[in-house]
């Protein structure tokens, strides 16, 4: 179990401003102290209990040490206070997804479209959720309309990759790595799928 450090570790939390203290989480972060990132987030809650932004942050940390229920717990006080705030929405799916939980974790991705249908970020989520639930029509889709709202969005074409690949379209699937490539030449997972997509081929 990792173990928060608590606010009296740091002393002189208390003095500095939000925004200092804020500097501090993204530097904890950067450095990949992830527990220390929210602990400083929290610090700035106890100062600001209305502040979406670090009830956010604290979320989506839980959510990278794996702790579902907590990050689910975090993204859940954020759209209390602001339900509109599509990055909370996708912390709270993506926390109702780590607990296996499809029906809410698709719920709170949804909601992301119905405020802003052009989210890629919530067309990719509820894709990825699709995939998972084994729709791969629904999946593909909202791959597509995640690229169509930002071109620049390499794990859609990824995505999309893989799934056309892993029903025998592979031409599709060279097609949707080849864009990615024209975007980001350095894209690395996109040069590595593709040689085992055609690696794949010879070997049929």
């Amino acid at each position: 179990m990792i173990l928060l450090v608590s606010l009296s570790a740091h002393g002189s939390e208390s003095r500095k401003s939000p925004d200092a203290l804020v500097k501090l989480a993204l530097e904890a972060e950067d450095q990949g102290k992830l527990a220390e990132a929210i602990g400083f987030h929290k610090a700035v809650v106890q100062a600001q209990p209305n502040n979406v932004k670090s009830l956010n942050s604290i979320a989506g940390l839980y959510g990278a040490l794996g702790n579902f229920q907590e990050e689910v717990a975090w993204a859940k006080r954020a759209t209390d206070i602001d339900p509109k705030f599509e990055f909370a929405l996708i912390n709270l799916g993506n926390g109702y997804a780590g607990l296996g939980d499809a029906m809410h974790a698709k719920k709170a991705c949804a909601a992301v479209i119905t405020i802003n249908l052009k989210s890629a970020m919530g067309h990719y989520s509820l894709g990825v959720l699709e995939e998972q639930t084994g729709d791969v029509s629904r999946a593909e889709a909202h791959y597509k309309k995640a690229i169509a709202a930002d071109r620049g969005f390499e794990n859609a074409y990824l995505n999309l990759g893989a799934l056309c690949a892993n029903q025998g379209r592979f031409d599709e699937a060279i097609d949707w790595l080849q864009r990615l490539l024209k975007t980001n030449p350095s894209s690395k997972d996109a040069r590595d799928m593709l040689q085992r997509i055609r690696s794949d081929r010879v070997g049929q």
